[in-house]
């Protein structure tokens, strides 16, 4: 059975699945692609991050992959899913860095300090009550060294250690560490996300429209079963924030 295809240039590694997937009923679907089944390209012309963001990225130099998930949870839960992939990115990247301090900005980027290296995109196919599959695209800046003067904050495996890295083999020592951490509990996805989350128990400015035009100083506590920001201010009132909901105040 095929677990791989690999291209050298796509609209988008997610549409590619979409579309070779999209073709079989669900019941074909599990015969005929195995879990983890992925598509990677040396070059997406129309990569894409959440709420449409254009995800840029120098031809040949990075991962560039979208993986096909069977989940065994329902709709209600699905942000466990990005959870469990999440944390087996930023596990890779620690690796990679091991200098570094490793960090996810919730929901699914991943920092090196204050940069970007990594961005996820998980698209669900539900069901009634059943998550029929789900794919995750993901970027993953490794070996580019050049960014545009768009991208607020980026940054590479490379720009942080000076090495350069091999994407088929990142591919699969993150496709592994995905495969481990699916065996274990949702309980310890949650508490490994958790730990990994960028700015979590530190005072910082975030905007919440809804609330106020103007800076709040707030703390990520955590992060709900349903995937909502947890945050609280300085005399403990909480704030729950899907992602539309709340701005960063980055500091550069």
């Amino acid at each position: 059975m095929q677990t791989h295809l690999h291209y050298h240039c796509l609209s988008s590694t997610n549409s590619c699945m979409k579309d070779l997937v999209g073709k079989y009923s669900v019941e074909e679907l599990q015969h005929l692609f195995p879990p983890f089944f992925a598509i990677t390209a040396d070059q997406q012309e129309q990569g894409r991050g959440r709420q449409e963001k254009k995800w840029e990225s120098e031809t040949g130099k990075n991962l560039l992959i979208s993986l096909l998930l069977y989940p065994r949870i329902g709709p209600s839960l699905q942000f466990d899913i990005c959870r469990y992939v999440s944390v087996a990115v930023a596990g890779l990247i620690s690796e990679l860095c091991p200098a570094s301090v490793v960090r996810i900005k919730w929901p699914n980027d991943v920092y090196i300090g204050n940069k970007k290296t990594a961005g996820i995109l998980i698209e669900h196919f539900i069901q009634g009550e059943n998550i029929n599959y789900s794919i995750a695209g993901i970027g993953i800046n490794l070996n580019q060294t050049v960014f545009s003067l768009s991208l607020p904050n980026p940054t590479s495996v490379l720009s942080e250690t000076g090495k350069e890295q091999d994407p088929m083999l990142c591919m699969q020592n993150m496709i592994n560490k995905m495969k481990d951490i699916e065996k274990q509990s949702p309980d310890k996805w949650r508490i490994a996300y958790d730990e990994y989350l960028y700015q979590k128990g530190v005072f910082a400015r975030f905007i919440i429209p809804k609330v106020s035009a103007d800076p709040l100083l707030l703390k990520i506590t955590g992060v709900d079963q349903t995937g909502l920001l947890q945050l609280t201010d300085t005399n403990d009132r909480l704030f729950s924030c899907a992602f539309n909901e709340i701005i960063y105040c980055l500091n550069r």
